[in-house]
């Protein structure tokens, strides 16, 4: 009775351990030039076992971004909404995401994503799903409750991705040679500016 979901459970594991060694040839060597025996040599195992998991490379590597989109891009979320303060969340999520900008594998990630979602619309939704819906949302949850309007939340939640998104990407291109501002520096300010607009809301409400 219990068999099928034990071995259901040894499936996913085996599946995910095949995409996450698959995703670091890709980003190592390229989508084109990256083969299963390559792939079957780092995971000593026989070729054709990859075979039984994936049916080609163009499925193995929808499935290796997004075992990688849950890896990368994991802040944590439960522990923030515990704080009551606002700026004390912000803060935390600054702090989270600021070792998410600096970590070595989100520049492997952004490049090798953005090169194959231009070609491939499935890769392009897996990213959107995973990785801006997932920030959208998690990111407005802290949001949402601070006291002031709607047009200035929107305004800061923005400021807050686009920062982001940034960072992401000075970082790839930059690397240790930063002529810019880093994400802290930016996202402190923005906490500056949210502080001050929160005191004149409340001076607004007596």
């Amino acid at each position: 009775m219990n068999k099928a979901p034990v071995n259901d459970k040894i499936r996913e594991q085996k599946m995910r351990e095949i995409a996450e060694v698959a995703y670091d040839i890709f980003c190592e060597k390229g989508f084109e030039a990256t083969k299963f025996s390559d792939i079957a040599v780092r995971l000593e195992i026989a070729r054709s076992t990859i075979y039984l998991y994936y049916k080609n490379k163009l499925e193995l590597i929808r499935a290796a971004m997004k075992v990688q989109c849950s890896k990368t891009f994991k802040v944590n979320m439960d522990k923030i909404l515990k704080e009551k303060s606002f700026i004390k969340r912000l803060k935390m999520l600054s702090d989270d995401v600021d070792k998410l900008v600096n970590s070595p594998n989100i520049g492997k990630f952004a490049s090798t994503w953005l090169s194959l979602a231009s070609v491939d619309p499935e890769i392009a939704r897996i990213g959107r799903e995973e990785v801006i819906d997932r920030i959208k949302q998690d990111w407005y949850e802290i949001y949402k409750d601070i006291p002031l309007t709607e047009e200035q939340k929107l305004y800061y939640y923005t400021m807050h991705y686009c920062i982001y998104t940034n960072r992401m990407f000075l970082n790839m291109t930059y690397k240790d040679e930063q002529p810019f501002l880093t994400f802290k520096q930016m996202y402190d300010t923005m906490v500056e500016h949210i502080e001050r607009d929160l005191k004149e809301q409340e001076q607004k409400n007596g």
